[in-house]
């Protein structure tokens, strides 16, 4: 079944679901960036993400919208973001206040 991605992608990128193998297949042709936008609803679908980039040093951009449930709550009922990294390497992480001045 082929899934539609929720914005602009690279010209030849395309995004589909193999039946399957749940799996998320994302396929780019050009020889640089290949560019994808998956939404929330499709990754919440798959098992997995098989990306097949079919030019030599050819590199992936994946973007994605994902909502977050609120789980911190700060005393003055306000949600409160943290982050944590458990893992060995820097993670470069931004996000959009969409309700408020903050951002990061």
């Amino acid at each position: 079944m082929r899934r539609s991605a929720t914005s602009t992608r690279t010209p030849g990128a395309t995004v589909s679901l193999n039946p399957y193998s749940d799996a998320l297949e994302l396929t780019g042709t050009a020889s640089g960036l290949n560019v994808f936008s998956v939404n929330a609803a499709e990754l919440a679908q798959v098992a997995g993400i098989v990306i097949d980039l079919t030019q030599p040093g050819a590199t992936a951009l994946i973007n994605t919208t994902l909502l977050l449930t609120p789980l911190c709550i700060d005393y003055t009922g306000d949600l409160d973001v943290r982050m944590r990294n458990t893992g060995d390497q820097t993670r470069h992480v931004t996000w959009t206040d969409l309700t408020g001045s903050d951002f990061g």
